[in-house]
């Protein structure tokens, strides 16, 4: 998976995305966002098993794909990337956010459990 994308476009979709993530840990995967790259931009998923949220990613996709990651963590460190254009891209089983020359690796797992 690999996407570029605007960092205020970033955290306006994860904030809209992030309602329904659970709190508890009972369920691990629960806690994680998916990000799904495909034709037409990024579908970014949570849920609760209660509830849940599907955000759109207005993105230029160079590479479909799907990987989920933990929530909380990829709402932090977005905004401290710079402004203008992010990178997203997998590498192993690592998110990576470059953005100008600062660059962020997000330990996740892939979309099968989630």
């Amino acid at each position: 998976m690999q996407f570029t994308c605007t960092k205020e476009n970033l955290i306006n979709t994860l904030h809209n995305a992030i309602g329904s993530v659970a709190r508890s840990n009972h369920l691990p995967i629960l806690t994680h966002i998916l990000f799904r790259a495909g034709e037409l931009g990024v579908e970014v998923l949570s849920t609760n098993l209660e509830q849940g949220m599907k955000a759109f990613l207005r993105a230029k996709v160079d590479l479909p794909g799907e990987f989920a990651v933990p929530a909380k963590m990829i709402s932090d460190v977005s905004s401290l990337l710079p402004e203008g254009q992010v990178h997203v891209s997998i590498e192993r089983s690592e998110l990576i956010l470059s953005s100008g020359s600062s660059s962020i690796k997000i330990k996740g797992t892939t979309s099968e459990d989630f």
